[in-house]
């Protein structure tokens, strides 16, 4: 539910918990990464939460793939990503997405 809350709360998105699936998370020094995929079939519209949000856009796996091979991802990033391809390609499938 605070993923559910926070998605809201900086993005303005109003999501079921059922289409938000925890897929990691990661500590390092003083922060903590925890990473999500949601499940939407539209493009909603995002209204950011002042001094939290700057930024987003919309990816596709292959996209987000080439951009890590291509850029200075997170080396830990990068291993999830591969640890979790089939995962999220599978929930993406049962989904109705088409890849």
């Amino acid at each position: 539910r605070a993923a559910q809350r926070e998605l809201y709360e900086e993005t303005g998105i109003d999501a079921p918990l059922s289409r938000i699936q925890f897929l990691f998370e990661h500590a390092e020094d003083y922060s903590i990464w925890s990473s999500y995929i949601l499940f939407l079939n539209h493009e909603p519209t995002i209204r950011y939460q002042d001094k939290e949000t700057i930024d987003h856009r919309w990816v596709s796996l292959q996209e987000l793939e080439s951009e890590m091979v291509e850029t200075s991802f997170p080396r830990h990033l990068i291993t999830r990503f591969y640890q979790q391809k089939e995962f999220v390609r599978k929930r993406l499938n049962e989904a109705g997405f088409v890849l």
